[in-house]
Order: C-alpha cells, then structure tokens, then sequence
C-alpha cells in the first residue's frame, strides 16, 4: 500500500479517538529507537514525576508470540513513547482457557502502570487490541475470550492504585467500554502503519492534518483511490 498525506474522513468509526491522540497503534516495529526515549523502570517500579500538561495512553499489542505494553506520553504536538514488559505465550493460547487472561496481562498492567505518574492513572485509557495469532481463531472463540476480559476489567474499573498493587483490581487504567478491546484487521493494520510512516516522515501532525513537508500525490487513479481505501 502506498503511503500518502491526504487527510481522510474515512476513519474506523470505533478508532476515530485513538487516531486523534495516537498515530501508531499497530506499526511499532516502524518506531525508531529515539521514539522509545524512556528507559523502563527497576523491579522497584519507581513511579515517574508528573509532569504538567501531559496525558497518556496504555497500548497492549496482543500478538501471535506475546503480548506487549506500550506507554504514550502525549504532551502537545509530541509524542514520547515508552517500550513496555512482554508476555508470552501470545493471548490465542488461551483461546480454551479464558479465565486465565486477566492474570496473564496483569504483569503488562503492572510494567505500563509503572512507567506513568499515579495521579494519571485514573485519567489514563488502556487499548487491548490483538492481531494475527487472534485472527486466526473463530469468531466464536474471540468472543468468548473479549468477553471474559471485558468482564473482568469492567468488574474493577474505578480502583485505585494502592488497590491495583494489593491484587485487589486488574488493571488501574480506565476502562469505558468494550470498544477498547478486540481483533483488528490486516487492512486496519496496514491502515496505521501507513499514518505512522507519515508521521513519523514528519509529513503529517498529531491533528491528522499535512505539514509543510507533505508532499501532494503525483499520481492519480486507481493508486491514489488505494490509498484512502482502508479507511473506508
């Protein structure tokens, strides 16, 4: 798929806030080493220093080999990434077993809790989004797992951290609706991975929209059209 910098209107209805805050959901493997500036924390789990103005946002990429914890600090037009914990094996493992979910993301919850100040936490939304190993599944069997999880997370949602560090609640992010969880697509992943290389091009902003440094399309037709059509 090539990559352009015309704005679309023609984003996943159900990802359309993310996209506003979060260019790079499913391409971390496009991210530089520079993105990822912080560095994690000691088994301590040092909590960071607020810092005025920021806000943050917790992504789990749950993939075919593990799972992982991705911390955005987003802070006017920047965006600063932290690399979180693994944790393996990936989340269709238990495709027949999903009770035991919540407990193994908890140590992702954990390192992703550690890397943002605790008064953010409750201000904090927490994206689980699995990709191919999931994929692979029945419908059926992803149900049964996103609905087990939600069910979990939803239980516990308004805990606090002391709480979250006792065992008594899953997770100390917010959770709001079960639209932050799921299976994305092939296309909806080459759909980001797209905006992440504009991004990261520095041909488009944080609001989506072209900067001085985007270059217009040379091509028309059909190339052009592909373009824009996994956001249709």
């Amino acid at each position: 798929m090539a990559a352009n910098c015309r704005r679309s209107d023609g984003y996943p209805s159900p990802w359309r806030a993310l996209l506003v805050s979060l260019l790079a959901l499913a391409s971390f493997a496009c991210m530089p080493p520079s993105v990822f500036a912080k560095d994690s924390p000691d088994s301590t789990y040092d909590l960071p220093k607020p810092r005025e103005g920021s806000k943050y946002v917790v992504v789990a990429d749950l993939g075919s080999t593990g799972s992982r914890g991705f911390v955005y600090e987003l802070k006017g037009g920047e965006i600063v990434g932290s690399k979180g914990l693994k944790v393996k094996p990936g989340v269709s493992k238990f495709n027949h077993k999903p009770n035991d979910i919540a407990e193994y993301l908890r140590p992702l919850f954990a390192h992703a809790a550690s890397l943002i100040p605790e008064p953010y936490h409750h201000k904090t939304k927490i994206y689980l989004k699995a990709t191919a190993g999931v994929r692979l599944l029945p419908i059926e069997e992803q149900t049964v797992m996103f609905d087990t999880l939600h069910a979990a997370l939803e239980s516990d949602k308004n805990g606090t951290y002391a709480e979250f560090l006792a065992g008594d609640i899953l997770c100390p992010f917010v959770w709001e609706s079960k639209d932050q969880l799921g299976t994305i697509s092939g296309d909806e992943e080459g759909f980001f991975a797209a905006l992440s290389v504009n991004y990261l091009g520095n041909r488009m902003g944080t609001d989506l929209k072209p900067t001085d440094n985007c270059v217009p399309d040379l091509y028309d037709g059909a190339e052009a059209e592909g373009g824009s059509e996994v956001g249709e």
